[in-house]
């Protein structure tokens, strides 16, 4: 499968800041990255090592007051697909030390705000037939207004002068 991904977000600060940012495609098994494009202005980027050795995070340090950035991926899952709806929800206490660190919140995903959007999707469904194809693989829209409340899957807006926008389409 070809997953196409667009992000273009613009920040204003009141002083140059430097900027953390985990938003790239990740080099690693299971997906190639046919192309890849970060533009963020005139910032200075240096990158480290992601959480668990997946990916990169970039700090960008941005010498004036707005920071433009935009980034686009063309990725080819190479990875066998695997049959969700056979596999079972496993128990709290037995998942792997090395996912945990992911169910709690963060800024942009709240987790435990989360619960009500899966719980409305997919209620009355457990382990992997909570997540059918046909809802991973629609085509999001995402509204670049501030009538954008709260953090959404797809939207989010982190601060009164920030906009930010990812829209991941299979093509």
């Amino acid at each position: 499968m070809r997953i196409q991904i667009d992000v273009a977000m613009t920040y204003r600060f009141p002083n140059p800041n430097t900027v953390f940012l985990a938003l790239e495609a990740a080099h690693a098994p299971g997906q190639e990255i046919a192309y890849e494009s970060l533009l963020i202005g005139d910032a200075d980027i240096s990158r480290i090592n992601g959480d668990s050795d997946v990916g990169q995070r970039v700090f960008a340090r941005v010498p004036g007051y707005e920071m433009l950035l935009n980034y686009s991926a063309l990725l080819d899952i190479t990875r066998p697909r695997i049959a969700l709806d056979g596999l079972d929800a496993a128990p709290w206490h037995l998942l792997p030390s090395e996912v945990v660190p992911y169910l709690r919140p963060s800024r942009y995903c709240q987790s435990d705000k989360f619960v009500s959007f899966v719980s409305k999707r997919f209620g009355g469904l457990s382990g992997g037939k909570r997540w059918p194809r046909s809802a991973i693989g629609s085509k999001p829209t995402c509204p670049m207004s501030p009538a954008v409340p709260t953090p959404t899957p797809m939207c989010w807006k982190p601060s009164p002068d920030a906009k930010a926008c990812a829209a991941t389409t299979p093509i």
